[in-house]
């Protein structure tokens, strides 16, 4: 799938950690056309929201890193808010 929503005509992409402490990570193999990535964190059954990125600030060359594959990432200080989003 290439995206989970659209929100207010933006395709979202959600991402999930199950680990409070992690970044937004997105392997480069699963690069994608989407607008927004939305991460949220689960230590189950809890979930928190903790920000958006738009496809523009994931996608650049200074983010990859070398995780357990190659990948974009965002650290959450970083991440957007959904005032900022909208």
């Amino acid at each position: 799938d290439y995206y989970d929503a659209i929100l207010k005509g933006k395709t979202v992409d959600v991402k999930v950690n199950r680990n409070y402490k992690h970044p937004l990570m997105i392997p480069a193999y699963a690069k994608t056309d989407c607008n927004l990535f939305a991460l949220f964190s689960c230590i189950y059954p809890r979930f928190r929201f903790e920000g958006f990125a738009t496809n523009e600030m994931v996608y650049k060359k200074s983010n990859i890193r070398m995780t357990r594959v190659e990948s974009y990432v965002i650290e959450k200080a970083d991440l957007l808010e959904i005032t900022q989003v909208f």
